[in-house]
């Protein structure tokens, strides 16, 4: 199995100690485990990476005079360094829905360009827009499909779907589409039942691209599986200090389902659900890469709480934490089929069925520092981590989880025939309500000697 380590750089390591590594292996029924060398547990380390910001050509005309009073609108995330709307060549849209709709048909005619949005206004939508003959309903979106490549900047400013309006979505980039967001918060969008493409917020079509800095996404639903309560996307996405909360949707992928690509810098996804898989983040097909991202607070219907990871897709999270999460089947807070790399991660008082913290189902997961504490299993196996599949974990601790069911073992580790590695990982403080409380297994698995395991109840 490859650990695909070519995209990060190795991780901090403990000081070396004298003497070789000794594999030992344990095995089904082990009560007990000998000393060996303590192993400290990795703290997360902040990282963020330079920001691209990416060139607009802007169009030469846009209607509307300048803004300057609008409704209030909720504050975009603040901390950032982004600086949102300074662009010299963005052209102003007054605080009025119709003029922005008229200032996106303009670009999507021209060359695309930049519109700077009235600061403390709310757009708010009131009806669907006819936008290409591929749509399920014909009036499924607030603005016009975005067909060119077009910028959106703001400063307090929100553009939402009246509550009274039919359903509709308030974003589309059509195929070729290029759409940045800075600034702006997009609320209450609605895929509409009829239309299974989901994306309550903002669809992403296939050769579609999105680009998010600074905003947040809230209060959006996808009222049809697939999903994507926020986002579906099937193209190309990047978000970048933004916020996605209190999403949903009928399907799965609460906050955002992906079949593209997707990246993370400093994300934070909270209080979303899905009455199906994956009430934070959806990753169905293509990739997932963060650096700095936050996922608490989801509830999946099925499985995975916070993050669910089909086959056949890669997830790489750095610097990453996921947390409080909920699932009423497996994968509190992370259910993975596919191949997925925790570095430097936190994955802490998650609640399922079986697999509180993650639920390796047959997938490849591959764990690098962080921890996973506190965690709930509450009627299977695997307070901590369940798995299927191949489990390799360095330099790790699994702490203080818990199987509570009055049949469930490994409170640290279940291992249902799959294979598991720990180098210089500890299990310490896990408890189950049977024998062994921190870690169960079936067949061998492979520990080395630096490892820790120890103070689990009833047994190691």
């Amino acid at each position: 199995m490859s650990n695909d380590q070519q995209s990060y750089p190795d991780p901090p390591r403990p000081v070396s100690r004298a003497g070789g590594r000794q594999v030992r292996r344990l095995v089904a029924g082990m009560t007990g485990v000998a000393a060996v060398a303590t192993v400290g547990v990795l703290a997360a380390t902040p990282h963020l990476a330079v920001l691209f910001r990416r060139n607009v050509d802007p169009a030469a005309v846009y209607g509307g005079p300048p803004a300057n009073i609008g409704q209030p609108g909720p504050s975009a995330p603040t901390g950032s360094s982004e600086q949102p709307g300074d662009d010299p060549a963005a052209q102003p849209v007054a605080c009025a829905a119709d003029k922005l709709i008229a200032a996106v048909d303009l670009a999507n005619s021209g060359r695309g360009g930049t519109l700077k949005l009235a600061e403390n206004c709310t757009y708010l939508l009131t009806a669907g827009q006819a936008f290409n003959p591929n749509s399920p309903t014909g009036t499924g979106n607030g603005l016009p499909a975005i067909t060119q490549r077009i910028t959106l900047t703001g400063k307090n400013t929100s553009i939402v779907r009246a509550a009274s309006a039919a359903a509709f979505r308030i974003f589309e980039v059509a195929p070729g589409g290029d759409l940045t967001l800075e600034g702006l918060t997009v609320n209450g969008g609605q895929a509409p039942a009829a239309d299974p493409r989901g994306g309550g917020g903002i669809l992403v079509d296939a050769l579609g691209s999105l680009t998010v800095r600074a905003s947040s996404l809230t209060h959006n639903q996808a009222l049809d599986a697939p999903g994507g309560g926020a986002i579906s996307n099937n193209g190309s996405t990047s978000l970048s200090h933004t916020l996605i909360s209190d999403n949903s949707t009928l399907g799965s992928g609460g906050g955002i389902r992906s079949t593209g690509i997707l990246t993370f810098l400093d994300v934070e996804v909270l209080h979303n659900s899905a009455a199906q898989r994956a009430g934070g983040l959806f990753v169905s097909a293509g990739s997932l890469l963060t650096d700095g991202v936050t996922v608490h607070h989801n509830t999946a219907g099925t499985l995975g709480g916070g993050i669910f990871v089909n086959p056949a897709t890669t997830v790489k999270l750095m610097y990453c934490t996921v947390s409080g999460n909920r699932a009423t089947g497996s994968g509190g807070g992370i259910e993975n089929g596919g191949q997925l790399t925790l570095r430097q991660c936190t994955v802490n008082r998650n609640t399922a069925t079986a697999g509180g913290g993650i639920d390796n189902a047959a997938g490849q997961t591959v764990i690098e520092g962080g921890e996973v504490r506190g965690n709930f299993a509450t009627q299977g196996d695997g307070g901590g981590i369940r798995n299927t599949g191949a489990l390799v974990v360095r330099q790790a601790g699994l702490v203080r989880n818990e199987a509570i069911g009055p049949a469930s073992a490994g409170g640290g580790i279940a291992n249902l025939g799959g294979t598991v590695s720990l180098t210089e990982t500890r299990v310490t403080d896990n408890s189950a309500a049977i024998a062994p409380g921190g870690i169960a297994t079936n067949v061998p698995i492979t520990v080395d000697a630096k490892s820790v395991i120890g103070r689990n109840r009833p047994t190691d």
